[in-house]
Formats: C-alpha cells, sequence, structure tokens
C-alpha cells in the first residue's frame, strides 16, 4: 500500500485526546475528532507509521487509566 491509516476510538476521554494524538502524529495527517456513538474518532494518515504506533502505546495506556475506552484500528477495512 502507498500509505497506512490508523483509525483511534476514544469513549469517555477526558478531552485532551487531541492534542496528545496530534503531538504523537508528527509527520501524519490526522483528521478528526468526528463524533461516534458516545464517544470521537480520528483517523491518522501516512506512509509509514511505525513510529505513531511506537508513540501510541503509552498514550492509550494513559487515557485508559483515566478510565477512557479506547479502540485501535490499523488499515480498518470500513471507514
Amino acid at each position: 500500500p502507498v500509505g497506512q491509516i490508523l483509525a483511534v476510538e476514544v469513549r469517555d476521554g477526558t478531552g485532551d485526546e487531541d492534542r496528545l494524538l496530534r503531538d504523537i502524529a508528527t509527520g501524519a495527517t490526522v483528521l478528526g475528532p468526528a463524533p461516534v456513538g458516545r464517544g470521537r474518532r480520528w483517523l491518522i494518515q501516512g506512509g509509514d507509521l511505525g513510529p505513531v504506533r511506537t508513540a501510541l502505546r503509552p498514550a492509550v495506556q494513559e487515557m485508559r487509566d483515566r478510565g477512557a475506552t479506547v479502540r485501535i484500528d490499523a488499515d480498518p477495512l470500513d471507514l
């Protein structure tokens, strides 16, 4: 594939997820947030999202520790 996409959905977040995701996704395009169900959804797209995936791991754990439900879908089939 020419590029990669990560879909990130956060429910019951604290409100700072947008800033956090944009800080992590250096060099990638961040689209969103868009409302989805009881949460919000972002699409992160770029040529090589390996560094973003690595940086996302501790950030997702931090969000979950604060009580959020986080779902990551790598190269989603259904946007």
